[in-house]
């Protein structure tokens, strides 16, 4: 007769966010971050379910004139990811998180870009580091290098090809260029 060890509120969680339900997840991590209130993992999972829930009751009317149905409750997402990387200042589904949460070009999130590619290299990091110097920055050359480790990263995906086709013909590398492009089409 197996026995079976009753879950822990960390795993219960785990359970209804895998199901998508983001309110009675919430109310596991809570109960569970009551528990264990030093450990960052239950306050990060709070911030993603914030960052995933409608905050919205009914559809509100924007001031260019559109509907807008849904709406995540950032304010109380960004709130549970600092107190988890006040925990943890590498608690890397809180920086996941807020580099999520954060505007595109806010300097705050090229520092989360930054760190969580320190913590974990990451083929989505470099990528979207690529993409704050060459379009926030203007940093070409570093750019292209971003593009670069993500090719050395992960090979198999042909984003980053396209991204340093661009920055090489910008950069006036156009037998880069060429090669790039030629390899791009292989990757497809």
């Amino acid at each position: 007769m197996p026995i079976f060890q009753k879950l822990t509120e960390l795993q219960k969680g785990n359970r209804k966010l895998s199901s998508q339900n983001f309110k009675g997840a919430m109310k596991h991590f809570e109960r569970h971050t009551r528990a264990a209130p030093d450990d960052p993992i239950g306050f990060a999972k709070i911030g993603y379910c914030y960052q995933n829930t409608n905050r919205l009751s009914n559809e509100e009317v924007t001031r260019t004139g559109a509907i807008l149905v849904s709406e995540s409750d950032k304010k109380n997402a960004e709130t549970f990811y600092l107190k988890a990387l006040e925990l943890d200042p590498d608690c890397l589904p809180a920086i996941k998180g807020m580099i999520d949460i954060l505007p595109e070009q806010s300097e705050r999130r090229f520092a989360f870009l930054k760190r969580a590619l320190a913590i974990s290299a990451n083929y989505i990091y470099f990528l979207e580091l690529g993409d704050y110097y060459r379009t926030f920055l203007k940093d070409f050359s570093a750019a292209y290098d971003r593009y670069r480790e993500a090719i050395q990263h992960n090979s198999r995906y042909p984003d980053a090809y396209q991204k340093i086709i661009d920055i090489s013909k910008r950069l006036d590398n156009g037998k880069e260029a060429n090669w790039k492009e030629q390899r791009a089409q292989n990757v497809r």
